[in-house]
C-alpha cells in the first residue's frame, strides 16, 4: 500500500524493531560464514580451526596480507563472533526467535554463500550461483525492511519463503528448465543474457526495497481492507514516478531471474503470470485506496502511472477520467 503512518512509533517498539533487523543481519552472516567454512573443509583447504577470532587461519591471513588483510581478517572474525553472541542472547531471551528469525536467516545466508561459491568456482554454472544469491538476497531483505518499519506485523511469513504454492511451483519449474538446458542444450546458456538478467535483478530489487522503505510503517505484504485514521498517501520519492513501485520492482525482478538462468520458457511464463497477478492486485488495491483517500488518490492516479506495461489500475465510470 502506498500510505504511511503520520505518527512516530513509540521508542520501545523502535528498539525492538532495531533488534529484529540486526538479528536478521546476524543470522545471514552466520549462514554465509558457515557456507564458506564448509566449502573449504570439503575441498580440504581448512579445518575447524578456520573458525575463531584467534584461529591459526586468521593469523596466517594476517601475516600474508599486511595491514589491510589484518583489518579485514579481524573485522570478519569479530563480526562472526558478534553475530554468534547476538543469536545466543536473542534465543535465550525469546526462544521463538530461533524459528522465526535465526533459522530462516541462517538458511538464507547459507544459500547466499552457496551461490557465491558456485558463481566464483564454476564458470559453467556461474549463472546458477547468481540466481541463488538473488533469491536469497530478495527474501532476506524483505524481512529486514519489514523489521525496520513494521515490527507489529513481523512474523515468519515476512520472509515470503512460504509466499504461495504457485510461487513454489514456479520456482521449481525454473530449476528443472535450467538443469535440462544446462545438461542437454548448453548452447542455450548465453553469458550476455545472464549478465543483463543480473543487472535487471539488482536494479529491480533495489527499487522494491526503496518503495518499502519510502512507504515505511504502512507497507504491508497484504492489501489492507481497513483504513487507519492517521495514515496518509505517499507520493514522494519513487512513488513520484510510479503508483506501485514495489510491484514494478517485483515484476521485473521475477522476469530478471529467468534471464539470469537463460530460461526462455519460464521467462515468458513468469512475465505473463506476474503481469496478470499484479493487474488483478493493483485493481483491488486501488479500489481500497480510492475508498480511503477519495479525490486525493484520484488526482494522484491521474498524474502518475502504475509503472507496469498496459496496466492502468482500477477504473469505474465515475473515475474514468482518472486513468
Amino acid at each position: 500500500m502506498s500510505s504511511q503512518s503520520a505518527n512516530a512509533r513509540p521508542a520501545a517498539v523502535a528498539r525492538v524493531a532495531h533488534t529484529e533487523h540486526i538479528g536478521c543481519l546476524a543470522g545471514v552472516a552466520l549462514g554465509a560464514a558457515g557456507c564458506v567454512w564448509l566449502s573449504r573443509v570439503l575441498r580440504g583447504e581448512a579445518g575447524l580451526e578456520w573458525v575463531g577470532v584467534a584461529s591459526a587461519r586468521v593469523l596466517a591471513l594476517i601475516n600474508e596480507s599486511g595491514m589491510l588483510g589484518s583489518v579485514a581478517a579481524a573485522a570478519l572474525s569479530a563480526g562472526v563472533a558478534a553475530a554468534s553472541c547476538k543469536a545466543v542472547v536473542d534465543v535465550v531471551r525469546k526462544p521463538e526467535t530461533l524459528t522465526q528469525l535465526y533459522v530462516p536467516a541462517t538458511f538464507l545466508g547459507f544459500t547466499f554463500g552457496v551461490g557465491g561459491v558456485i558463481a566464483a568456482g564454476s564458470p559453467r554454472h556461474w549463472s546458477w550461483g547468481c540466481y541463488i544469491m538473488s533469491m536469497s538476497a530478495f527474501h532476506a531483505s524483505e524481512y529486514f525492511i519489514t523489521a525496520l518499519h513494521n515490527h507489529d506485523v513481523l512474523s515468519v511469513d515476512s520472509w515470503l519463503l512460504n509466499h504461495s504454492n504457485a510461487y513454489g511451483i514456479a520456482a521449481m519449474g525454473s530449476w528443472v528448465e535450467y538443469w535440462i538446458e544446462a545438461t542437454l542444450f548448453p548452447g542455450f546458456q548465453l553469458p550476455l543474457i545472464s549478465k543483463v538478467g543480473v543487472v535487471i535483478v539488482v536494479l529491480a530489487d533495489v527499487l522494491r526495497k526503496l518503495a518499502m522503505h519510502t512507504a515505511g510503517s504502512n507497507f504491508k505484504h497484504l492489501v489492507a481492507d481497513d483504513h487507519i485514521e492517521d495514515h496518509r498517501l505517499i507520493t514522494r520519492g519513487v512513488y513520484n514516478f510510479s503508483r506501485h513501485p514495489s510491484y514494478v520492482g517485483w515484476f521485473y525482478w521475477s522476469v530478471g531471474t529467468q534471464l539470469v538462468l537463460c530460461n526462455p520458457i519460464c521467462t515468458v511464463g513468469y512475465a505473463v503470470v506476474s503481469w496478470r497477478f499484479f493487474r488483478d492486485r493493483i485493481e483491488y488495491e486501488e479500489l481500497r485506496l480510492i475508498e480511503f483517500f477519495g479525490e486525493e488518490y484520484v488526482d494522484y492516479k491521474r498524474n502518475v502511472g502504475t509503472g507496469l506495461p498496459f496496466i492502468s489500475g482500477y477504473t469505474t465510470p465515475y473515475y474514468a477520467s482518472a486513468k
